[in-house]
Protein backbone atom coordinates (compact mmCIF):
# COMPACT_ATOMS: atom_id res chain seq x y z
CA UNK A 1 0.00 0.00 0.00
CA UNK A 2 1.43 3.34 -1.07
CA UNK A 3 0.19 6.32 0.94
CA UNK A 4 -1.34 9.41 -0.66
CA UNK A 5 1.31 11.97 -1.62
CA UNK A 6 4.40 12.62 -3.76
CA UNK A 7 6.69 9.62 -4.35
CA UNK A 8 9.68 8.53 -6.43
CA UNK A 9 10.84 5.13 -7.63
CA UNK A 10 14.39 4.18 -8.69
CA UNK A 11 14.75 1.75 -11.57
CA UNK A 12 18.12 0.03 -12.19
CA UNK A 13 18.65 -1.94 -15.39
CA UNK A 14 21.63 -4.06 -16.51
CA UNK A 15 22.49 -6.22 -19.52
CA UNK A 16 24.64 -9.35 -19.86
CA UNK A 17 27.69 -7.32 -20.84
CA UNK A 18 27.96 -5.52 -17.54
CA UNK A 19 26.27 -2.33 -18.66
CA UNK A 20 23.71 -0.75 -16.36
CA UNK A 21 21.81 2.49 -15.80
CA UNK A 22 19.57 4.05 -13.14
CA UNK A 23 16.43 6.16 -13.69
CA UNK A 24 14.39 8.06 -11.06
CA UNK A 25 10.63 8.29 -11.82
CA UNK A 26 8.48 10.65 -9.79
CA UNK A 27 4.74 10.00 -9.30
CA UNK A 28 1.83 11.14 -7.16
CA UNK A 29 -0.80 9.02 -5.40
CA UNK A 30 -4.23 10.70 -5.00
CA UNK A 31 -7.50 9.40 -3.50
CA UNK A 32 -9.56 10.47 -6.53
CA UNK A 33 -10.61 7.03 -7.70
CA UNK A 34 -14.36 6.97 -7.30
CA UNK A 35 -15.93 3.82 -5.83
CA UNK A 36 -17.91 1.82 -8.38
CA UNK A 37 -20.96 0.02 -6.95
CA UNK A 38 -21.64 -3.62 -7.71
CA UNK A 39 -25.29 -3.82 -8.73
CA UNK A 40 -28.10 -6.13 -9.71
CA UNK A 41 -28.69 -5.44 -13.39
CA UNK A 42 -32.47 -5.61 -13.35
CA UNK A 43 -35.29 -5.41 -10.84
CA UNK A 44 -39.09 -5.58 -11.13
CA UNK A 45 -41.39 -3.28 -9.15
CA UNK A 46 -45.18 -3.26 -8.95
CA UNK A 47 -47.25 -0.09 -9.05
CA UNK A 48 -49.88 -0.14 -6.30
CA UNK A 49 -53.04 2.04 -6.23
CA UNK A 50 -52.14 5.46 -4.82
CA UNK A 51 -55.65 6.39 -3.71
CA UNK A 52 -55.85 9.12 -6.34
CA UNK A 53 -56.76 6.99 -9.33
CA UNK A 54 -53.19 6.16 -10.33
CA UNK A 55 -50.37 3.90 -9.21
CA UNK A 56 -47.08 4.38 -7.40
CA UNK A 57 -44.06 2.40 -6.23
CA UNK A 58 -40.95 3.44 -4.32
CA UNK A 59 -37.52 2.04 -5.13
CA UNK A 60 -34.37 2.44 -3.06
CA UNK A 61 -30.72 2.60 -4.02
CA UNK A 62 -29.87 -0.25 -1.66
CA UNK A 63 -32.36 -2.51 -3.48
CA UNK A 64 -29.83 -2.76 -6.32
CA UNK A 65 -26.59 -3.28 -4.35
CA UNK A 66 -25.30 -6.82 -4.97
CA UNK A 67 -22.28 -6.65 -2.63
CA UNK A 68 -20.29 -4.18 -0.57
CA UNK A 69 -17.52 -2.07 -2.07
CA UNK A 70 -14.62 -0.22 -0.46
CA UNK A 71 -12.63 2.85 -1.39
CA UNK A 72 -8.89 2.75 -2.13
CA UNK A 73 -8.13 3.06 1.60
CA UNK A 74 -10.23 0.02 2.46
CA UNK A 75 -13.12 2.01 3.95
CA UNK A 76 -16.58 0.52 3.45
CA UNK A 77 -18.78 2.62 1.18
CA UNK A 78 -22.16 3.18 2.85
CA UNK A 79 -23.51 6.18 0.94
CA UNK A 80 -25.66 5.51 -2.10
CA UNK A 81 -27.99 7.62 -4.22
CA UNK A 82 -30.40 6.77 -7.02
CA UNK A 83 -31.55 8.82 -10.02
CA UNK A 84 -33.44 8.10 -13.20
CA UNK A 85 -31.35 8.12 -16.35
CA UNK A 86 -33.37 11.14 -17.48
CA UNK A 87 -32.29 13.09 -14.39
CA UNK A 88 -28.66 12.01 -14.33
CA UNK A 89 -28.12 12.28 -18.07
CA UNK A 90 -28.28 16.08 -18.05
CA UNK A 91 -24.98 17.78 -18.91
CA UNK A 92 -23.10 18.87 -15.81
CA UNK A 93 -25.09 16.63 -13.47
CA UNK A 94 -23.45 15.92 -10.12
CA UNK A 95 -24.94 13.37 -7.70
CA UNK A 96 -25.23 14.08 -4.00
CA UNK A 97 -25.26 11.61 -1.15
CA UNK A 98 -28.61 10.99 0.50
CA UNK A 99 -30.93 10.57 -2.50
CA UNK A 100 -31.96 7.23 -1.05
CA UNK A 101 -35.03 6.49 -3.15
CA UNK A 102 -37.32 7.63 -5.94
CA UNK A 103 -41.00 7.15 -6.75
CA UNK A 104 -42.31 5.65 -9.96
CA UNK A 105 -45.87 6.16 -11.17
CA UNK A 106 -48.11 5.62 -14.18
CA UNK A 107 -46.01 8.07 -16.22
CA UNK A 108 -42.90 5.89 -15.81
CA UNK A 109 -41.81 3.71 -18.73
CA UNK A 110 -42.39 -0.02 -18.47
CA UNK A 111 -38.61 -0.35 -18.70
CA UNK A 112 -37.11 2.56 -16.78
CA UNK A 113 -33.31 3.01 -16.76
CA UNK A 114 -31.82 4.31 -13.52
CA UNK A 115 -28.38 5.00 -12.12
CA UNK A 116 -27.24 3.90 -8.66
CA UNK A 117 -24.33 5.97 -7.36
CA UNK A 118 -21.78 5.05 -4.68
CA UNK A 119 -20.44 8.18 -2.98
CA UNK A 120 -17.22 8.26 -0.95
CA UNK A 121 -16.53 10.54 2.00
CA UNK A 122 -14.56 12.94 -0.20
CA UNK A 123 -17.55 13.33 -2.54
CA UNK A 124 -16.22 11.32 -5.47
CA UNK A 125 -18.86 9.08 -7.00
CA UNK A 126 -19.37 6.48 -9.69
CA UNK A 127 -22.45 4.59 -10.77
CA UNK A 128 -23.89 1.44 -12.22
CA UNK A 129 -26.72 1.45 -14.75
CA UNK A 130 -29.69 -0.78 -14.04
CA UNK A 131 -33.13 -1.36 -15.48
CA UNK A 132 -36.37 -1.22 -13.51
CA UNK A 133 -39.23 -3.22 -14.99
CA UNK A 134 -42.50 -1.54 -14.02
CA UNK A 135 -45.60 -3.72 -13.79
CA UNK A 136 -49.15 -3.08 -12.58
CA UNK A 137 -50.78 -4.50 -9.49
CA UNK A 138 -54.04 -4.89 -11.38
CA UNK A 139 -55.25 -4.58 -14.93
CA UNK A 140 -56.45 -1.11 -15.86
CA UNK A 141 -54.61 0.62 -13.01
CA UNK A 142 -52.83 3.01 -15.36
CA UNK A 143 -55.32 3.23 -18.19
CA UNK A 144 -55.66 6.73 -19.55
CA UNK A 145 -58.32 7.95 -17.14
CA UNK A 146 -56.67 11.36 -16.90
CA UNK A 147 -54.58 13.06 -14.28
CA UNK A 148 -55.53 14.39 -10.86
CA UNK A 149 -54.94 17.93 -9.62
CA UNK A 150 -55.25 18.39 -5.87
CA UNK A 151 -54.17 20.63 -3.03
CA UNK A 152 -54.91 21.90 0.46
CA UNK A 153 -56.17 25.28 1.65
CA UNK A 154 -55.24 26.39 5.16
CA UNK A 155 -54.23 29.52 7.07
CA UNK A 156 -50.57 30.28 7.72
CA UNK A 157 -51.07 28.71 11.16
CA UNK A 158 -52.20 25.47 9.43
CA UNK A 159 -55.89 25.82 10.32
CA UNK A 160 -57.70 23.88 7.58
CA UNK A 161 -60.39 25.79 5.68
CA UNK A 162 -63.40 23.63 4.76
CA UNK A 163 -66.17 24.58 2.31
CA UNK A 164 -63.99 26.88 0.20
CA UNK A 165 -65.27 26.94 -3.39
CA UNK A 166 -62.39 25.98 -5.71
CA UNK A 167 -62.90 26.55 -9.45
CA UNK A 168 -60.85 24.82 -12.15
CA UNK A 169 -60.63 26.40 -15.59
CA UNK A 170 -59.10 24.49 -18.50
CA UNK A 171 -58.46 24.99 -22.19
CA UNK A 172 -61.50 23.38 -23.82
CA UNK A 173 -63.45 22.25 -20.81
CA UNK A 174 -66.08 24.17 -18.92
CA UNK A 175 -65.34 25.41 -15.43
CA UNK A 176 -65.53 22.81 -12.67
CA UNK A 177 -66.10 23.67 -9.01
CA UNK A 178 -65.57 21.62 -5.86
CA UNK A 179 -65.66 22.44 -2.15
CA UNK A 180 -62.77 21.72 0.18
CA UNK A 181 -63.40 18.96 2.70
CA UNK A 182 -63.03 19.11 6.49
CA UNK A 183 -59.24 18.97 6.09
CA UNK A 184 -59.17 21.78 3.54
CA UNK A 185 -58.43 19.29 0.73
CA UNK A 186 -59.73 19.52 -2.85
CA UNK A 187 -59.26 17.22 -5.84
CA UNK A 188 -60.04 17.43 -9.56
CA UNK A 189 -59.90 14.13 -11.43
CA UNK A 190 -59.77 12.81 -15.01
CA UNK A 191 -57.90 15.81 -16.40
CA UNK A 192 -56.19 15.79 -19.78
CA UNK A 193 -52.42 15.81 -19.50
CA UNK A 194 -50.57 18.42 -21.53
CA UNK A 195 -53.31 21.00 -21.06
CA UNK A 196 -53.11 24.31 -19.15
CA UNK A 197 -55.23 24.74 -16.02
CA UNK A 198 -56.03 27.51 -13.54
CA UNK A 199 -57.27 26.97 -9.98
CA UNK A 200 -58.98 29.79 -8.08
CA UNK A 201 -60.44 29.55 -4.56
CA UNK A 202 -63.24 31.77 -3.25
CA UNK A 203 -64.84 31.94 0.17
CA UNK A 204 -68.04 33.96 -0.13
CA UNK A 205 -68.93 34.24 3.54
CA UNK A 206 -69.78 37.20 5.73
CA UNK A 207 -67.08 38.83 7.81
CA UNK A 208 -66.85 36.89 11.07
CA UNK A 209 -67.19 39.65 13.67
CA UNK A 210 -66.41 37.10 16.36
CA UNK A 211 -62.86 37.06 14.96
CA UNK A 212 -62.55 40.52 13.38
CA UNK A 213 -62.74 42.87 16.33
CA UNK A 214 -61.47 46.03 18.00
CA UNK A 215 -58.25 44.33 19.12
CA UNK A 216 -57.43 43.83 15.42
CA UNK A 217 -57.94 47.56 14.83
CA UNK A 218 -55.65 48.33 17.79
CA UNK A 219 -52.98 45.99 16.41
CA UNK A 220 -53.18 47.44 12.89
CA UNK A 221 -53.05 51.01 14.25
CA UNK A 222 -49.89 50.20 16.21
CA UNK A 223 -48.29 48.70 13.10
CA UNK A 224 -49.16 51.82 11.08
CA UNK A 225 -47.53 53.94 13.81
CA UNK A 226 -44.45 51.73 13.82
CA UNK A 227 -44.96 50.67 17.43
CA UNK A 228 -45.44 46.98 16.57
CA UNK A 229 -44.92 44.46 13.78
CA UNK A 230 -47.20 41.69 12.61
CA UNK A 231 -46.22 38.14 13.47
CA UNK A 232 -46.52 36.99 9.84
CA UNK A 233 -46.29 38.67 6.42
CA UNK A 234 -49.72 37.20 5.70
CA UNK A 235 -51.07 39.52 8.43
CA UNK A 236 -50.02 42.49 6.29
CA UNK A 237 -52.17 41.11 3.48
CA UNK A 238 -55.07 40.51 5.89
CA UNK A 239 -54.85 44.06 7.26
CA UNK A 240 -55.05 45.61 3.78
CA UNK A 241 -58.82 45.19 3.53
CA UNK A 242 -59.20 47.57 0.57
CA UNK A 243 -56.45 45.59 -1.23
CA UNK A 244 -54.54 48.62 -2.50
CA UNK A 245 -51.16 47.44 -1.10
CA UNK A 246 -51.08 50.40 1.26
CA UNK A 247 -51.88 50.03 4.95
CA UNK A 248 -53.44 53.21 6.33
CA UNK A 249 -56.32 54.65 8.35
CA UNK A 250 -58.81 53.85 5.58
CA UNK A 251 -58.33 50.16 6.34
CA UNK A 252 -59.06 50.87 10.02
CA UNK A 253 -62.23 52.75 9.12
CA UNK A 254 -63.41 49.93 6.84
CA UNK A 255 -62.90 47.30 9.55
CA UNK A 256 -64.58 49.51 12.15
CA UNK A 257 -67.65 50.03 9.96
CA UNK A 258 -68.05 46.27 9.56
CA UNK A 259 -67.66 45.66 13.30
CA UNK A 260 -70.34 48.28 14.04
CA UNK A 261 -72.71 46.83 11.46
CA UNK A 262 -72.60 49.97 9.30
CA UNK A 263 -71.35 47.87 6.37
CA UNK A 264 -72.04 44.21 5.69
CA UNK A 265 -68.65 43.68 4.02
CA UNK A 266 -65.58 45.53 2.83
CA UNK A 267 -65.72 47.64 -0.32
CA UNK A 268 -64.10 44.84 -2.37
CA UNK A 269 -66.88 42.43 -1.38
CA UNK A 270 -64.26 39.89 -0.26
CA UNK A 271 -63.90 38.71 3.32
CA UNK A 272 -61.14 36.19 2.53
CA UNK A 273 -58.03 36.26 0.37
CA UNK A 274 -55.83 33.45 -0.97
CA UNK A 275 -52.25 33.18 -2.19
CA UNK A 276 -50.59 30.06 -3.65
CA UNK A 277 -48.48 28.49 -0.91
CA UNK A 278 -45.33 28.51 -3.06
CA UNK A 279 -45.43 32.31 -3.51
CA UNK A 280 -42.94 34.29 -1.41
CA UNK A 281 -44.82 37.02 0.51
CA UNK A 282 -41.89 38.22 2.62
CA UNK A 283 -42.33 41.70 1.05
CA UNK A 284 -46.13 41.78 1.13
CA UNK A 285 -46.73 45.18 -0.49
CA UNK A 286 -44.02 45.01 -3.16
CA UNK A 287 -46.32 43.64 -5.86
CA UNK A 288 -49.75 42.23 -6.49
CA UNK A 289 -49.66 38.57 -5.56
CA UNK A 290 -51.45 35.98 -7.70
CA UNK A 291 -54.70 34.65 -6.29
CA UNK A 292 -54.72 31.66 -8.65
CA UNK A 293 -52.58 28.57 -9.20
CA UNK A 294 -51.55 28.13 -12.84
CA UNK A 295 -50.09 24.94 -14.25
CA UNK A 296 -49.01 24.68 -17.86
CA UNK A 297 -48.80 21.41 -19.79
CA UNK A 298 -50.12 19.29 -16.94
CA UNK A 299 -47.51 16.50 -16.78
CA UNK A 300 -49.56 14.07 -14.72
CA UNK A 301 -50.87 13.93 -11.19
CA UNK A 302 -50.20 17.06 -9.12
CA UNK A 303 -51.01 16.89 -5.42
CA UNK A 304 -49.47 20.09 -4.03
CA UNK A 305 -51.53 22.90 -5.58
CA UNK A 306 -51.81 24.43 -2.11
CA UNK A 307 -53.08 27.84 -0.99
CA UNK A 308 -52.71 29.95 2.14
CA UNK A 309 -55.95 31.68 3.12
CA UNK A 310 -56.37 34.73 5.33
CA UNK A 311 -59.45 36.55 6.65
CA UNK A 312 -59.35 40.26 5.88
CA UNK A 313 -59.23 42.25 9.11
CA UNK A 314 -58.24 39.28 11.30
CA UNK A 315 -54.62 39.84 12.36
CA UNK A 316 -54.71 38.96 16.06
CA UNK A 317 -55.89 35.44 15.33
CA UNK A 318 -58.21 34.64 18.20
CA UNK A 319 -61.84 35.17 19.07
CA UNK A 320 -63.38 37.84 21.22
CA UNK A 321 -62.52 38.07 24.89
CA UNK A 322 -64.84 39.52 27.52
CA UNK A 323 -64.29 41.93 30.37
CA UNK A 324 -66.55 43.79 32.77
CA UNK A 325 -66.99 47.52 32.18
CA UNK A 326 -68.78 49.23 35.05
CA UNK A 327 -70.96 52.33 35.21
CA UNK A 328 -72.48 54.00 38.27
CA UNK A 329 -75.91 52.67 39.20
CA UNK A 330 -78.86 54.95 39.94
CA UNK A 331 -82.54 54.83 40.94
CA UNK A 332 -84.63 56.50 38.23
CA UNK A 333 -88.17 57.79 38.39
CA UNK A 334 -90.49 57.92 35.40
CA UNK A 335 -89.61 60.92 33.21
CA UNK A 336 -86.19 61.38 34.82
CA UNK A 337 -83.11 61.77 32.59
CA UNK A 338 -79.72 60.42 33.53
CA UNK A 339 -76.23 60.61 32.04
CA UNK A 340 -74.33 57.32 32.01
CA UNK A 341 -70.59 57.09 31.35
CA UNK A 342 -68.86 53.90 30.25
CA UNK A 343 -65.07 53.97 30.35
CA UNK A 344 -62.52 51.55 28.96
CA UNK A 345 -59.95 52.28 31.64
CA UNK A 346 -57.04 49.86 31.38
CA UNK A 347 -58.26 48.44 28.06
CA UNK A 348 -56.66 48.88 24.65
CA UNK A 349 -60.17 48.95 23.20
CA UNK A 350 -63.67 47.63 23.65
CA UNK A 351 -66.64 46.84 21.46
CA UNK A 352 -70.14 45.55 21.87
CA UNK A 353 -73.81 46.40 21.71
CA UNK A 354 -75.56 48.14 24.59
CA UNK A 355 -79.20 47.14 24.91
CA UNK A 356 -81.67 49.42 26.69
CA UNK A 357 -84.58 47.52 28.19
CA UNK A 358 -88.21 48.60 28.03
CA UNK A 359 -88.60 51.53 30.40
CA UNK A 360 -85.48 53.34 29.19
CA UNK A 361 -85.07 55.51 26.08
CA UNK A 362 -81.94 56.96 24.53
CA UNK A 363 -81.86 60.75 24.36
CA UNK A 364 -78.32 61.41 23.09
CA UNK A 365 -75.10 59.48 22.66
CA UNK A 366 -71.52 60.70 22.30
CA UNK A 367 -67.99 59.40 22.77
CA UNK A 368 -64.44 60.53 23.35
CA UNK A 369 -61.39 58.78 21.92
CA UNK A 370 -60.81 56.88 18.71
CA UNK A 371 -63.56 54.75 17.25
CA UNK A 372 -67.22 55.13 16.40
CA UNK A 373 -70.76 54.24 17.45
CA UNK A 374 -73.73 53.05 15.41
CA UNK A 375 -77.13 54.53 16.29
CA UNK A 376 -79.05 53.04 13.35
CA UNK A 377 -81.05 50.86 15.75
CA UNK A 378 -81.19 53.28 18.64
CA UNK A 379 -84.97 53.33 18.27
CA UNK A 380 -84.93 49.65 19.24
CA UNK A 381 -82.75 50.42 22.24
CA UNK A 382 -79.54 49.09 20.62
CA UNK A 383 -76.29 51.08 20.53
CA UNK A 384 -73.29 49.45 18.82
CA UNK A 385 -69.91 50.71 19.99
CA UNK A 386 -66.27 50.12 18.99
CA UNK A 387 -63.80 52.35 20.81
CA UNK A 388 -60.07 52.06 21.38
CA UNK A 389 -57.63 53.69 23.72
CA UNK A 390 -57.43 53.60 27.51
CA UNK A 391 -59.07 57.05 27.70
CA UNK A 392 -62.09 56.16 25.55
CA UNK A 393 -65.42 57.21 27.09
CA UNK A 394 -68.96 56.49 25.90
CA UNK A 395 -71.62 58.88 27.22
CA UNK A 396 -75.31 57.99 26.98
CA UNK A 397 -78.09 60.31 28.11
CA UNK A 398 -81.19 58.24 28.80
CA UNK A 399 -84.72 58.92 30.04
CA UNK A 400 -86.73 56.53 32.16
CA UNK A 401 -90.30 55.89 30.98
CA UNK A 402 -90.93 53.85 34.10
CA UNK A 403 -89.38 53.80 37.55
CA UNK A 404 -86.51 51.37 38.11
CA UNK A 405 -82.83 50.93 38.77
CA UNK A 406 -80.43 51.70 35.96
CA UNK A 407 -78.65 48.34 36.40
CA UNK A 408 -81.93 46.57 35.69
CA UNK A 409 -82.70 48.62 32.58
CA UNK A 410 -79.35 48.25 30.70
Amino acid sequence: NVPVGEHAIRIRAADGCGNFDVEILEFCVTPDKAPTPICINQLTVTLMPDGQGGGMASIWATDFIASDVRDCFGNLIDQYSIYTEEEAGVAGFTPVAGRLGIDLDCSSDASTPVRVYAVSDNGSADYCSVIVLVQLFQEGLCEDEGANLAGTIATHTNRALPNVAVTLTGEGDGDEMVLTDANGRFTFTSLTTGEDYTIQPAYAVAVDVQRVKTSDIVKIANVILGAEDFASPYDYLAADVDQNRNLNVLDLVAIQRVILGLDANYATGESWGFVPADVNVSDPYAATFPEVYNINNLPGNVFDADFVGFAYGDVVGNGRSTASINAADAQLEAGQTHTMEIRGTGLAGFQGTIELAAGLELVTASYEGEGAINLNRAGDGLVAVALRGADAVLTLEVMATAAGRLSELV
